[in-house]
């Protein structure tokens, strides 16, 4: 079943009895495009046992404080918390974050929560995570104290962005995946791989054609073991993964076992016969390579089967036209033709910020057929 299966007809897939405690999800997910589904206690309480279970792998504790840099409301947008929020932030002393309103002004001010508060775990947007510790790396402001770990989640954790979290809040990162639809589904318990909760979850790692793959990046099924108002079997997420062998996750004893989760569809790359390339395949290129110290956020649009425009925005005072970064360019072009083949066409553009989705996540990723960028200058 898919994302699409569930915003036409989501009546169609939920149970002929149904408990008291039911309600009605709504998610607009990474792609901005409102999906209701329907839950009960039962979900929420193996949901909230999973997601703690997770927390314990980073070395949480019941009385631990856990800060919050999520998107549930945005100041950006003007909106405030609800009561309810409003409520818990007063009780734990823990006001929650808006990831989708971090902006330049705001960064001493998370900081300064964070140092006051004084939390053991931080739960984030990666994105989020990784702007503040960018911000933190470049200030030179550090916190007081160190928390026992960072909790990435709703997007794409890249290695440098690791490697940048790791350096600002001096712990470990960990990288979880989930879905406002079907909830905590797997969780890293370091550096390493994500484990899949076999309680709540079973995961499939598909092709095109929806058959097992053995190794590789496919896309992700998921089916969801604890929601009998709405049963999500063999949800298609839009998400893809690589897995290292048939054994990893599909194991006869332990765990399933993700290597890594690559991204949402809208943010894998497509070759000409259908094969798709993770990202992860072009950050070590972008950013260590031949990144010599010039690009601020970088994002990959690809416009055609081999048509492609890299939008790069500058650190402030840098000219697109210094021959440094002219030259850094012809070598990403050169480097990024070996991969994807001669007769690519690869564009750069130079924006001032590049594009977010409509639920604020921002994207390293975009596969977009149907438009031509029209807010950027384009340099051949």
């Amino acid at each position: 079943m898919k994302r699409e299966d569930l915003i036409n007809d989501p009546g169609k897939y939920t149970s002929d009895v149904l408990p008291r405690s039911v309600h009605w999800k709504c998610t607009g997910g990474s792609t901005g495009v409102l999906l209701h589904v329907l839950q009960d206690s039962r979900y929420g309480a193996a949901n909230s046992a999973g997601s703690y279970l997770f927390f314990k792998w980073v070395g949480w504790k019941p009385t631990d404080r856990i800060q919050k840099i999520w998107g549930s409301y945005a100041e950006v947008l003007g909106d405030h918390p609800t009561v309810k929020r409003r409520l818990l932030n007063w009780l734990y002393g823990q006001p929650q974050l808006d990831a989708n309103a971090l902006r330049a002004g705001d960064f001493d001010r998370y900081v300064d929560v964070i140092d006051r508060t004084r939390p053991e775990i931080i739960l984030s947007y990666v994105n989020a995570a990784e702007s503040l510790a960018e911000y933190i790396n470049i200030s030179g402001r550090r916190l007081s104290y160190t928390p026992r770990g960072v909790v990435t989640a709703a997007g794409t954790l890249f290695p440098d962005w690791r490697r940048n979290i790791e350096r600002a809040f001096g712990c470990p990162v960990f990288n979880r995946y989930a879905s406002d639809e079907a909830g905590c589904i797997a969780c890293a318990r370091g550096a390493d791989a994500l484990y899949v909760n076999p309680s709540t979850h079973i995961v499939e790692v598909v092709d095109a054609d929806g058959q097992r793959i053995a190794h590789g990046t496919g896309r992700i099924l998921v089916t969801v073991l604890n929601n009998l108002s709405m049963p999500l079997i063999r949800y298609d997420t839009g998400d893809y993964a690589t897995i290292d062998s048939a054994e990893s996750l599909y194991p006869q004893h332990g765990w399933q076992r993700l290597e890594s989760v690559d991204g949402r569809e809208l943010t894998m790359l497509r070759g000409p016969d259908g094969s798709r390339f993770s990202p992860l395949l072009f950050t070590h290129l972008i950013d260590v390579v031949q990144n010599k110290g010039f690009i601020s956020q970088y994002q990959i649009v690809q416009r055609g089967l081999e048509k492609y425009t890299i939008r790069l925005k500058l650190w402030p005072g840098l000219s697109p036209e210094e021959p440094r970064i002219r030259l850094s360019l012809d070598g990403f072009r050169h480097d990024m033709l070996a991969v994807l083949g001669s007769a690519t066409v690869i564009e750069f553009a130079f924006v001032d910020q590049v594009e977010a989705f409509p639920s604020g996540k921002v994207p390293f990723c975009i596969v977009r057929f149907d438009e031509e960028p029209a807010h950027a200058s384009a340099h051949d």
